[in-house]
């Protein structure tokens, strides 16, 4: 199928959101693939969707795994918040991946140690709200070691009324880094 997977679809509550624990080698994967690799079928995960949706995905250990067609964190109308954190184990996109988007959407995304991968196959926006009507925002903080990667464009406050924000930290004795593919626009 091609459908979406919602992780708090207009419920939950800021202190009582909904959440997709991996952890401890786990894998959640909306990518379905043949014997040979090659994609079967894909779908999105959106945290945080819709008027008022609350969602968080935590994923913890080495071997932990999520894969989507795209990730959307807090891509409401109004009032969605989303969250993802890694603190250990790789979540990857085949596409874009976008942090505060739709309106009023909050994403906060924190990528921490060494082994705490994100890895997105095209864009990567924080705070992205097309068409503009609303103020979108969206953070990054990766710290302790910490890699994301993508391999086009990135924006920061992307579209009008858009909010934007990144801190790549910087400790001994473990680097934290963002890689980028293409340009970075900050807005």
């Amino acid at each position: 199928g091609t459908g979406d997977v919602s992780v708090g679809n207009a419920g939950g509550s800021l202190a009582d959101p909904a959440i997709l624990e991996v952890s401890s080698g786990g894998v959640f994967s909306a990518v379905q693939r043949n014997p040979d690799q090659s994609i079967a079928s894909q779908a999105r995960i959106i945290v945080g969707d819709l008027s008022g949706g609350n969602g968080r995905i935590n994923v913890s250990g080495t071997d932990s795994f999520v894969e989507a067609s795209a990730i959307y964190v807090g891509d409401g109308d109004t009032s969605s918040t989303g969250a993802l954190t890694i603190f250990g184990g790789t979540v990857k996109t085949i596409g874009e991946f976008q942090a505060g988007s739709n309106g009023n959407g909050v994403g906060v995304v924190n990528v921490q140690g060494s082994t705490s991968v994100l890895e997105v196959g095209t864009t990567f926006s924080l705070g992205d709200d097309l068409p503009g009507d609303g103020s979108a925002s969206g953070s990054l903080s990766v710290g302790g070691g910490g890699t994301v990667t993508n391999g086009s464009h990135a924006y920061i406050g992307h579209f009008t009324g858009s909010i934007g924000f990144a801190n790549i930290g910087n400790s001994s004795p473990a680097t934290s880094s963002w890689t980028i593919g293409g340009e970075l626009t900050l807005a």
